[in-house]
């Protein structure tokens, strides 16, 4: 529940408000920080030519991902996508699944679900876990399934070798935030993302999230 980084954009870096050691300009350490990558793979989500160095800020790279994403949206084709596996039912009132929800201050579930197109295992694989589909476009490229009933494995996602893209190579919540608005507001989890995202819309306040 504490927020202690602050980002600059227009290239005076990015800092830590709690230790003045945690502190820099490169967005490439901040993302190999972040996300836990390697170097290689930060200036690949970065968006950058591999010849460049750690550039002072973050207005280039801005630019290159959003090119990516308007590239990504208007020509990339997968090889494939996925289609839910038969035992995910529709999540309906008095399911263990709409109680769940209800317990953690959802209201209006049955609008929630299918804004973010979740669905219910009672068997299977994915038993008694709420499925979060992780969607570009109208490809599925994966899920995630949320325990309901207490397990140890909290979430459980679908195998990478399954999956179009793993969850954690994808922005969730991409395409209801192309509709766009005033904040976006970037958060780890799913759950966090649903409730402000879901209730934050109509004050033009979008969200996404890493997994």
């Amino acid at each position: 529940d504490k927020y202690f980084m602050g980002i600059e954009l227009s290239g005076l870096g990015w800092g830590c408000w709690y230790s003045k050691e945690h502190r820099g300009k490169s967005p490439v350490r901040l993302l190999m920080s972040m996300l836990r990558i390697s170097y290689e793979k930060a200036v690949e989500v970065a968006g950058l030519d591999p010849s460049q160095v750690d550039p002072d800020g973050f207005s280039e790279i801005a630019g290159k991902l959003m090119g990516r994403i308007s590239v990504a949206n208007s020509s990339h084709k997968y090889e494939k996508t996925l289609e839910f596996y038969r035992e995910f039912k529709t999540i309906r009132q008095g399911d263990r699944c709409w109680n769940y929800l209800e317990e953690r201050d959802f209201t209006d579930i049955e609008e929630l679900t299918e804004v973010y197109g979740l669905s219910y295992a009672k068997t299977g694989d994915f038993k008694d876990r709420l499925i979060i589909p992780f969607k570009i476009g109208d490809k599925l490229l994966s899920w995630t399934g949320r325990s309901i009933n207490g397990s140890k494995l909290r979430y459980r996602d679908l195998e990478k070798d399954q999956s179009v893209l793993n969850p954690k190579e994808i922005l969730y919540n991409h395409n209801n935030v192309e509709q766009g608005g005033k904040i976006l507001a970037v958060l780890e989890g799913q759950f966090d993302v649903m409730k402000l995202d879901f209730y934050g819309r109509d004050f033009d306040v979008r969200a996404v999230g890493l997994s």
